[in-house]
C-alpha cells in the first residue's frame, strides 16, 4: 500500500488539472487513470473535434478560394489522413499532461479505481487489486461515459448507431450521418460535412439534433433515459 496526501480518481480536465495544483501546494498526489491522461476532452471530445474541424474549415475555404480571387485546381479530401492527424494531435496532447505529472512528481496509477473505504482508494490493475491510502482526501473527478437511447430503438451498437467516441475514430467517411447531441456536442457537428463523401450537397449531407430540438412532448429524452420508460407511444412534433 502507497501512502499520499491526495488521490484522484479521474485523469480528465477536473482530475488532472487539481492533480497539478495540489502538487503545487506541496502536497503528494496520485491520480487513477485507466485511460490516456487527458480524459475524454483531450482522448474523445474537444481536442481531437477540433483537430477535424480545422480540417474541415481549411476543405471549405480552399473550395471556396476562387471567390478570394484564387485559383487552385481540384481539391480532393481525403478523410483517413484529417482523422489520423486528430489522433496524433489527441496523442500528442495526452503526453503533454504526463509531461506535467513528471513535473511535479505526480503519481499515475494506470487501473480502475474505487472508494474502499474511509481514506482509502482500491485500483484493479491487470486484475489484480491493490489498496492506497490518501491521508488527506480522495477526489472523484470520474467525468461521463456516453449513453444509448434504446427506449427509441438507438442502443448504441457502433456500427450503425456510434457514439462521439467511434465517431473520432472511424476510417473512412460515411455517405450520410445524422447527428443527436447535446448543444456543446453538436456545435462540432458540422466539421463532418466537408468530410462526407461528395455525393449530395453538403448542407443535406448530415442533420443535427440537440435536446431542445427533440421530437417528442413530454418529459425530455434525457429525463427518459434515466427513467428508463419508453417514448415509442407519446405523440411527436417535427424537429426543425
Amino acid at each position: 500500500m502507497a501512502s499520499y496526501d491526495v488521490i484522484f480518481i479521474g485523469g480528465g480536465p477536473a482530475g488532472y488539472v487539481g492533480a497539478i495544483r495540489c502538487a503545487q501546494l506541496g502536497m503528494s498526489v496520485a491520480v487513477v487513470e485507466r485511460e490516456g491522461l487527458g480524459g475524454t476532452c483531450v482522448l474523445w471530445g474537444c481536442i481531437p473535434a477540433k483537430a477535424l474541424l480545422e480540417a474541415a474549415s481549411l476543405a471549405t475555404r480552399v473550395t471556396h478560394a476562387k471567390d478570394f480571387g484564387v485559383t487552385v485546381g481540384d481539391v480532393k479530401l481525403d478523410y483517413g489522413v484529417a482523422m489520423k492527424r486528430s489522433r496524433t494531435v489527441s496523442t500528442q496532447n495526452s503526453k503533454g499532461v504526463e509531461f506535467l505529472f513528471k513535473k511535479n512528481k505526480i503519481t499515475w496509477i494506470k487501473g480502475t479505481g474505487r472508494i474502499a473505504g474511509k481514506n482509502s482508494v482500491s485500483v484493479k490493475i491487470d486484475g489484480k487489486e491493490e489498496k492506497h491510502e490518501a491521508k488527506k482526501a480522495v477526489v472523484v473527478s470520474t467525468g461521463s461515459r456516453v449513453k444509448g437511447l434504446p427506449q427509441i430503438g438507438l442502443e448504441l451498437n457502433k456500427s450503425t448507431v456510434i457514439s462521439s467516441d467511434e465517431a473520432l475514430i472511424l476510417e473512412s467517411a460515411p455517405k450520410t450521418m445524422a447527428i443527436m447531441a447535446p448543444a456543446q456536442s453538436a456545435a462540432s457537428s458540422p466539421m463532418f460535412s466537408p468530410l462526407l463523401e461528395p455525393r449530395s450537397p453538403s448542407s443535406k449531407r448530415f442533420r443535427g439534433f440537440s435536446p431542445s430540438r427533440m421530437p417528442t412532448v413530454g418529459p425530455s429524452w434525457r429525463e427518459a433515459s434515466r427513467s428508463g420508460r419508453s417514448m415509442s407511444s407519446r405523440p411527436r412534433r417535427s424537429a426543425m
